[in-house]
């Protein structure tokens, strides 16, 4: 009983959101053949926008299961746009365990991130833009 209850408060809680907020999202998929080999492509992408805040979930899928995801947060402030993100990629289907000190993530493995901020100025924008990957320090 307790876990159907905050099953159903779970999706009271995201109907309200997706009412609330534009959610969008869209799936693309494609072959393509080189060297006589066959390359499957697939892409989910789910994008939720509230009061000029956007938030953008992109999963790149590689069967059987999600491969790729890039997680993406964009909003402005006054004049000031910026947008922040982190990909990783799944390399285990088991990505939470039970450890003595609480819960651990397993199975991701983070390839890259970056920051950007944009201040347009008249005809002139200023960009400033920071990457990351795992090798940079």
């Amino acid at each position: 009983m307790r876990s159907a209850l905050g099953s159903l408060v779970a999706v009271a809680v995201v109907a309200s959101l997706g009412i609330g907020a534009g959610l969008s999202g869209g799936w693309s998929s494609g072959i393509s053949f080189a060297e006589g080999i066959a390359s499957f492509t697939s892409t989910i992408n789910l994008h939720l926008s509230l009061s000029g805040w956007e938030l953008e979930s992109t999963w790149d899928l590689a069967a059987p299961e999600l491969n790729f995801h890039t997680l993406t947060f964009r909003g402005s402030l006054g004049l000031l746009d910026y947008e922040a993100g982190v990909s990783f990629r799944f390399t285990s289907p088991k990505l939470a365990t039970r450890s003595g000190s609480g819960w651990a993530l397993e199975g991701l493995e983070w390839t890259g991130g970056h920051f950007s901020l944009e201040l347009p100025l008249g005809n002139l924008t200023l960009r400033l833009t920071l990457l990351t990957a795992p090798g940079d320090r």
